[in-house]
């Protein structure tokens, strides 16, 4: 998903949203403006400016850029597909100071950086976990946030003879 906000107001409105999201593994691209370049970090009160803007979103998702021209923007957004596919998907906000936008923006869909593939266990790691499992009293698996596109998987977990089941 993606989401365009206004400096200040508009950022702190979807802040519990890219909250929630963040805790919920959900990638949101959120592009924000911030005020013009000369005015950052100023306290001028211009535009609805809120000191510390990306700042504050960067607590609320994966990372905070702030683009000071346009041919930053390429590499912002790659970076925010890049975590979206393949770290934990969180929320990543780009914020672009007013007299930016209104700059020719170049060709910015330019050649990509390449996506990495998303991270994967490693077989080692795989194979100690089942010989752990197999020869546990009591085995329990808690599994997280990054299982929830494994439900099918993990429901259909077995637990080695002689060990009960417990659901």
């Amino acid at each position: 998903a993606a989401c365009f906000l206004i400096t200040g107001p508009g950022v702190v409105n979807v802040a519990t949203a890219l909250g929630q999201a963040f805790n919920d593994s959900i990638p949101i691209l959120a592009i924000s403006s911030v005020n013009a370049r000369a005015q950052l970090g100023r306290d001028g009160g211009r535009l609805h400016e809120m000191r510390g803007q990306s700042r504050l979103m960067s607590e609320i998702c994966a990372a905070s850029r702030t683009i000071l021209a346009p041919d930053a923007l390429r590499k912002a957004l790659d970076e925010a597909l890049a975590r979206f596919a393949a770290a934990r998907p969180r929320p990543f906000h780009i914020e672009i100071p007013t007299d930016v936008l209104q700059l020719p923006a170049g060709d910015i869909a330019g050649s990509r950086a390449a996506v990495p593939s998303a991270p994967a266990p490693s077989p080692a790691a795989i194979a100690e976990a089942v010989r752990l499992l197999a020869h546990a009293k009591r085995p329990l698996l808690l599994l997280g946030g990054g299982a929830v596109a494994a439900v099918v998987e993990a429901r259909t977990l077995t637990v080695p003879v002689g060990h009960h089941r417990q659901t």
